[in-house]
């Protein structure tokens, strides 16, 4: 403010006031005149004054809980905006925002925190965020096992499942279902035969939460065949006679069967008890009648890293007697004959008749010959004939 000819003048204004882009601001249209003592009036000055609303909306709380929930499985950022409690402005219209909403996240190894940004703005253009640590879960996971893995014929082992990072209620399935006492338990057993060699069953288990998330794992379990031997059929021995090592045979294709046997009467020659093929023996029967032995067979199968025990099987060895007189055959001869001859004749039949022979070789026959001469036609002369008992071992 200057003049040439007053001093103390002040300028005067007038305001013309508007409403702002925004609620709580405005625009001061300020004009300004000056006019000295002798009515000179100086050009008026229009002055612009913008009054701004800097202040920014404050969210004070968010209504979420801390931990995702997921369909299937997957897992997505809550929309947040509706949540939103308490808004501290000074503005009547505001906007809530938050980019990540409905974003996929998938769980890792470990369960983590993430940081969820939710964004207010005020019609004036003024923001704030509120940070939400929202948790996501750990990956689920599982383990199995069986025990024992490997079984014999018919026997029996326990799967068992163990799930980790489970949500709400673990539902398990396992597959194949055979053997299985139950397929929807984390615990259950299996029951397995197989025949000929070997065999793996390998085990599935799935484990699902209440989210929809799911895992996996196996477990095999090997059953060893049933130890199956070939038959022995009984046999029949003379006294003095040489069996043969006789040879174990079984239906079994893998693996290792050894066998052990027992003799229940060894005076036949044999030894009482043995592992391995029977072996070679010579016979032996120091009675009148036939000797009779049982031989009990046990296999045991070897494979895998663990045995299993077949069912025994029995023969019969036969041994018998030699034959004896006196004792177990009573043999006497007919009595000596004398025949004249006819006039003119050098030979004759006579009847020889037969001996007294009695069989005391119970089960065994025994057959009565002679070296009479053919027809029983005897020279004229002595002639000596031998009568001889034979058994059934000659």
């Amino acid at each position: 403010e200057s003049d040439n000819c007053s001093t103390g003048i002040n300028a005067t204004y007038s305001d013309a006031i508007a409403d702002g882009d925004c609620e709580g601001t405005k625009v001061i249209t300020r004009t300004w005149s000056l006019v000295d003592k002798c009515g000179n009036a100086a050009e008026t000055q229009v002055q612009t004054i913008t009054v701004l609303d800097t202040t920014a909306p404050v969210i004070d709380s968010i209504v979420l809980d801390s931990t995702l929930t997921a369909t299937n499985c997957v897992f997505r950022i809550p929309d947040m905006r509706d949540e939103v409690r308490n808004i501290s402005t000074d503005c009547s219209e505001i906007t809530v925002t938050q980019p990540s909403a409905g974003m996929e996240v998938y769980p890792m190894v470990a369960e983590r925190d993430t940081t969820v940004n939710v964004i207010v703005t005020d019609i004036c253009g003024n923001s704030s965020v509120k940070e939400v640590i929202i948790t996501i879960p750990a990956k689920v996971t599982i383990s199995a096992m069986a025990t024992p893995a490997v079984i014999c014929n018919g026997g029996t082992s326990q799967l068992s499942a163990t799930a980790a990072n489970v949500v709400g209620t673990a539902v398990y399935a396992w597959a194949p279902t055979t053997g299985l006492s139950s397929a929807t338990i984390a615990n259950p057993t299996v029951t397995l035969t197989a025949s000929g060699a070997s065999e793996t069953v390998t085990y599935t288990v799935m484990v699902t939460d209440d989210n929809g998330c799911t895992a996996t794992a196996t477990a095999s379990v090997t059953v060893n065949p049933e130890v199956v031997m070939n038959s022995v059929a009984d046999w029949t021995l003379c006294v003095g006679e040489t069996s043969p090592e006789y040879v174990y045979t079984s239906t079994i294709t893998d693996g290792t069967v050894t066998y052990g046997w027992s003799n229940d009467n060894s005076a036949i020659g044999l030894a009482a008890a043995g592992s391995g093929n029977l072996p070679s023996f010579v016979a032996a029967n120091a009675t009148s009648a036939d000797l009779i032995a049982e031989v009990k067979v046990a296999p045991t199968y070897a494979n895998n890293g663990i045995s299993c025990q077949g069912d025994s099987i029995n023969f019969h060895i036969t041994v018998r007697p030699s034959i004896k007189t006196p004792g177990n055959v009573a043999f006497t001869c007919p009595a000596d004959t004398t025949v004249v001859l006819s006039y003119s004749e050098c030979e004759q039949f006579v009847n020889i008749g037969y001996p007294e022979f009695v069989n005391n070789m119970t089960g065994m026959d025994v057959v009565i010959t002679n070296d009479a001469p053919a027809d029983s036609i005897f020279p004229e002369g002595t002639t000596i004939v031998t009568w001889t008992a034979t058994d059934e071992c000659g």
